[in-house]
């Protein structure tokens, strides 16, 4: 039973292994594409990047005037949520219930 359960374990580790980073990865060539538009994208956590959008993307999907004028990477805005989440301390519900929101909010 000890052989077994390194053996699942060097498995699992292995496996955590190969899906890191893939989320900075491409892994499409073209772009998607969506009938929604303008504050449809927005309440939808699938396709909200906030604003990461560029200026081409609000355009295109109506979304002019409904986001800040300003661009930013997804890499600043994540940023700006650790520093968020940082801030709560040793609160682990606090914590929960704000990663619960953002989550509900925007699952780009």
């Amino acid at each position: 039973p000890m052989r077994a359960m390194q053996a699942s374990s060097r498995i699992a580790r292995g496996a955590v292994n190969n899906v890191r980073g893939l989320s900075t990865k491409r892994l499409w060539n073209k772009p998607l594409k969506t009938k929604q538009t303008g504050v449809d994208i927005l309440n939808d956590p699938l396709w909200n990047k906030g604003m990461a959008m560029d200026y081409a993307e609000r355009d295109r999907l109506n979304l002019r005037g409904l986001l800040p004028p300003r661009v930013r990477d997804l890499e600043s805005q994540a940023a700006r949520q650790m520093a968020n989440i940082r801030s709560f301390g040793d609160d682990n519900i606090r914590k929960n219930m704000y990663l619960q929101e953002l989550h509900n909010r925007n699952e780009t």
